[in-house]
């Protein structure tokens, strides 16, 4: 269920991104409204949470600052895809993520992987050549 909403959630946000003039204001006014959420949340369920001041560090770095970058690098990229091509590009994000897992964490790259990869990669080559071959 918690996949389902997310999913639409995210669908909803790349369709209204699709207007978006400047990437960045819209970026930071979304995480100004997001950080009140995220702040009554803490505030409700701090007794399970445990946290240094590295973690909390690492949070804020991974949480605020890469993803603001990411969201930024999106929604700059969104006005020039067309909705098919859009959700084409968001299968990427797991390769993206396993690229990061290999090169940053040493994780293995296993035939697995690349073969998913490849396989995930080609079909949004597939979906951006059909576009391509569409257009006049």
């Amino acid at each position: 269920m918690a996949a389902r909403v997310s999913g639409a959630a995210w669908a909803a946000y790349c369709i209204t991104g699709k207007k978006v003039r400047h990437a960045t204001a819209a970026t930071a006014g979304n995480f100004l409204m997001a950080a009140p959420l995220a702040a009554l949340f803490m505030l409700l369920n701090r007794h399970d949470v445990h946290a240094d001041s590295a973690g909390v560090l690492l949070a804020i770095t991974s949480g605020a600052i890469t993803s603001a970058l990411a969201y930024v690098l999106w929604y700059s990229l969104l006005p020039r895809l067309s909705s098919t091509m859009a959700s084409a590009v968001q299968l990427s994000v797991p390769c993206l993520a396993v690229l990061g897992g290999v090169l940053f964490m040493e994780e293995t790259l296993d035939l697995h992987i690349v073969v998913s990869t490849v396989i995930i990669l080609g079909g949004i080559g597939l979906i951006g050549s059909a576009e391509k071959s569409r257009r006049p």
